[in-house]
Formats: structure tokens, C-alpha cells, sequence
């Protein structure tokens, strides 16, 4: 062993390095023990996403109460649905028909993006319903979280609609309209869309039955002479006169949304036979 200056100096950059050696070892274990503890903690919120008897207990905590986010057990795809929000909670009981009532507690949830919706009875809420976990958002370093690819540009929104020729979806929007039957039944009035009230508003001055109507776009339907005198016209107001054609029906029009949008669905049932029937000589639906 040399024991010139330079010898010694050597042996001390030795003794440092194994030093920094160690140290860049000991946060190396660290680092690792915190990515397996970050792993575990991921992969057991991910076994709870899947299995319905994982956390299930978190749903009678409290009460539910309407507008409470939860996620809800889908029997026919075997996995939890992530978007669901409840819609109403009964307190007395709910008469759907001549053979079913809701009992009090009942819960209406609503769920993909308000597509789906169903009733949950009380003693079904801890196995369809639970309260959303917190989510960790980056569960541990250098294993990026899963995120879900982006939609090609261009592509179809069909694609990514939810599929509605499904038992599940059939079952739920019958109890749905139940739900609303009832509802309309028990304040004794019609079913109101609270997205399109029936207001007064814009170009609309009153509300007009048919044989009210004397005039369309401004122009009275039995001539000038009929809005100069004042004389009720006697001509009968007709939804189509002559021919019906497409263009009879225009998106905008006042009052003919309804139309359009009965129109549409008579477009798509069926291949548009029933449309075909209704517009003859119509080469296109559009």
C-alpha cells in the first residue's frame, strides 16, 4: 500500500463514494418500499371496482339523499357503474301499480349519463348500491395510472353510445315511466319535461286550439279581406294541405318541434317505413 499523499487521497474518495454508495442504496430501498405500498393500496381500489362484495357496507353509513354520487352494481355486465347519482329517495310508499308498491326508502338512482335509470329497494341497496371511494391519483411513481385511449377524431358517436336493446335498460325504463305514472297520478296533473316548461315566452302571445288558428307567417289562411272585417275565416286549419311532402315540416318553425322529433323516431323504426308511408315519392329521408 503506497503512502504517498496521493495514495491517501485516493483511499478517501474510496471511503466517500461508499458512502454516497450506501445512501443512494438506502433511498433506493425506500423509494421501492413506498412504489409496493402505492401498488398494493392500487390494486385492492381496483379489486373494489370489480367484486360486489368489496365495500358494500359503506352504503347504509347514512342515509342516502337526492343528489349523493354512487356507483351502482350492473348485474348483466358484472362490473360497478361509476356515474350513478340519485334522482329520489321515497319516504311513504309508492304505489307503482295494481301489483307493486315501492316500500318507504326506495331509492331511484340515475346512471350513464342519465341514459339509465332504475329503482333500488332498501334491502337492496348494500348489495347495488355503495358511496364512491376516493380515488388516488397517481398511486405510485414510474407505474402510470391506466387512463382510457381518446377517441379518434372523426369517429362515429354511435360508437361510444351506451347500448339500449339490453334486458337491464328495458327494465329500467319501464319502472322509470311507472315512477312518473305515479308521480302525475298522485298531484293529479299532467307530466311536465322540467328541461322544456310551457311558457309564454318569444313569439308565442297565447296558446290556440285548432280551429283557433286563422293565420300562418303573418298571413291570415282565408285571404286579406277575412283580417280586414274582422270575419272568422271558415276555412278548417289542417296540419298538411294537398300532398304532404318533407319540406312541409321545417327545424325552427314555432310549434313544430314535436313534429320533428316524432318524425325522427318514425325515421330510424324500421327503416323508415313507416315515414316512407306518410311522405310517398319521398326518394331520401333527410
Amino acid at each position: 500500500v503506497s503512502s504517498a499523499p496521493g495514495g491517501r487521497a485516493l483511499h478517501g474518495r474510496e471511503r466517500m463514494s461508499g458512502i454516497a454508495s450506501a445512501r443512494w442504496l438506502g433511498d433506493l430501498g425506500k423509494a421501492l418500499d413506498e412504489n409496493v405500498q402505492g401498488l398494493v393500496e392500487w390494486l385492492d381500489l381496483k379489486a373494489s371496482s370489480l367484486l360486489p362484495s368489496t365495500g358494500l357496507a359503506n352504503a347504509h353509513r347514512r342515509a342516502l339523499r337526492p343528489g349523493d354520487a354512487v356507483h351502482v352494481w350492473s348485474n348483466s355486465g358484472r362490473r360497478w357503474i361509476t356515474d350513478g347519482v340519485v334522482s329520489e329517495v321515497t319516504a311513504p310508499g309508492v304505489k307503482v301499480d295494481a301489483h307493486q308498491t315501492l316500500p318507504a326508502g326506495s331509492v331511484k338512482v340515475v346512471f350513464q349519463a342519465g341514459s339509465g335509470n332504475k329503482w333500488v329497494l332498501p334491502h337492496q341497496v348494500p348489495e347495488v348500491l355503495r358511496l364512491p371511494t376516493p380515488s388516488l391519483e397517481q398511486p405510485f411513481r414510474q407505474v402510470p395510472t391506466p387512463q382510457r385511449p381518446a377517441a379518434r377524431p372523426g369517429a362515429a358517436d354511435a360508437a361510444a353510445a351506451p347500448a339500449l336493446a339490453t334486458g337491464d335498460t328495458c327494465e329500467v325504463a319501464l319502472a322509470g315511466l311507472r315512477a312518473v305514472e305515479v308521480k302525475c297520478q298522485r298531484e293529479g296533473r299532467p307530466f311536465e319535461d322540467p328541461e322544456f316548461p310551457p311558457e309564454l315566452q318569444g313569439r308565442v302571445c297565447r296558446w290556440c286550439r285548432p280551429h283557433e288558428v286563422t293565420a300562418h307567417a303573418g298571413r291570415p289562411l282565408g285571404g286579406l279581406a277575412y283580417e280586414l272585417f274582422g270575419i272568422r275565416t271558415p276555412m278548417d286549419w289542417q296540419l298538411f294541405r294537398g300532398a304532404p311532402r318533407a319540406e312541409d315540416v321545417q327545424q325552427g318553425e314555432l310549434g313544430d318541434c314535436w313534429l320533428v322529433s316524432s318524425l325522427s323516431v318514425l325515421a330510424e323504426f324500421r327503416a323508415g317505413r313507416h315515414v316512407h308511408a306518410l311522405l310517398p315519392g319521398q326518394s331520401r329521408l333527410s
